[in-house]
Formats: structure tokens, sequence, C-alpha cells
């Protein structure tokens, strides 16, 4: 990754899972990776949803197009190509293509998530809660065995509570984005006046230890 550190962090992203992708099954990386990749968003205040869109075009790319994975090597059998290698210079040039153009259209297309003010807000005033019946887990070692795109939902958008536990609330609460001088502590108070239009955001160092490790 240091060798494209004068990327935007999309691209770094994206063509870190096309390399990657290439030894390695794409849902298998995804999973490696996607961890990384969601603290690096939290690190750089950028998208996450951004970052998983790069990351999951560059994983992609490579795993349809490139061998040795199964789909490129039985497409040359279908055809009867005997020259692998042609077959994985020209794969890996066109994923290579593909895994920049996601990485444009997430830099410049995807929108940030994030949780508005749609009413002025008082300092001390309570406007966040602890509900447990809005909170779904899920344990990490299952990921693998979902479907990509809940697994992909689920790395970007929860947070983790204990080793291998995500825990996701399932009201807007999984939009509220980090930040070093949050607008609303854990307890749900707000720290300071906050108008409408504003961002409501908290430090996810309140509740998830690995950003502690990552920030520190």
């Amino acid at each position: 990754m240091k060798r494209f550190s004068r990327l935007p962090l999309s691209y770094i992203i994206s063509l870190t899972g096309f390399i990657v992708s290439i030894p390695v099954f794409c849902d298998a990386a995804f999973v490696i990776l996607s961890t990384l990749n969601k603290k690096l968003s939290e690190l750089s205040k950028s998208s996450k949803t951004t970052l998983t869109v790069a990351l999951s075009t560059g994983l992609f790319a490579t795993h349809v197009l490139v061998p040795p994975t199964p789909g490129p090597l039985a497409a040359a059998a279908t055809l009867d190509l005997k020259n692998i290698f042609l077959l994985f210079i020209c794969g890996g040039v066109l994923a290579l293509i593909l895994s920049l153009v996601g990485a444009f259209y997430s830099e410049n297309f995807i929108k940030k998530s994030n949780v508005l003010s749609k009413e002025n807000i008082k300092k001390g005033r309570k406007i966040k809660e602890v509900r447990p019946e809005f909170e779904l887990r899920f344990n990490g070692t299952n990921l693998p065995k979902m479907p990509l795109a809940l697994a992909n939902f689920i790395q970007t958008h929860a947070h983790e509570e204990n080793e291998n536990e995500y825990c996701l609330g399932i009201d807007n609460e999984k939009y509220l984005n980090h930040s070093d001088d949050p607008t609303v502590n854990e307890e749900g108070y707000a720290l300071k006046n906050i108008a409408i239009g504003d961002e409501i955001t908290v430090d996810y160092r309140d509740f998830d230890d690995n950003i502690k490790l990552w920030l520190t």
C-alpha cells in the first residue's frame, strides 16, 4: 500500500483488492481486508461505503477475469484457449482498468452516509439511547458463509463489541460517523448545541476497543 501512497485512498484500496484477489478467492479476501477497510475509513474519515465499493470492484475484477480462479479457466477450456499466460495478461489488463474505473466511481459519485439533525438541539439534551431490540449481533466467523452483499453490509455498518462479535443497529445509529470532536457522547447526550443540518457524530473509541488500538 505504501507504493500507492500518493493516490487517493479509494484507488489504493481498489488496487490492493486487485492484487490480493489474484492468489486468494475474492470472498475470503473480502473478509480478510474488510476490517482493514473499516479502520482506514474511520482513521481517514472517509466514507465506508466509498471504500467498500472500491475494494469490491478490485476484488471482483480480478476474480472474474484473471486465472487461476475457476471462472477464467472454465472460459478458457470452453473456448479451447491453450495459452493461459495470454489470458492472464489480457485479463489482468482489463481487470486493472475496471479496478481504476471502480475507484473513480466510488471516489466521485458515492456520497458519504451520515445522520443530520432535523431540529435545533441544545447541549445536554438526550437524543440517542441504546435499545437492544434495535440491535442485531453476528459472529464474525460466520461472515465467509454469508452472501457477500450481506457480509459487506455488516462489515461496513456494524461495530465490534467483542472479538469476532459484530453489533449492527437497525435504526439510523449505523450511519453515525466517527469524530474526534463528537456532538453526542456514548450515553446519547448532546455535547454541544446542534443546529438544523449539522451532522450528528460520535467517538467510536467509546464503544469499540479495536478503534483504540488503531488510533494509538
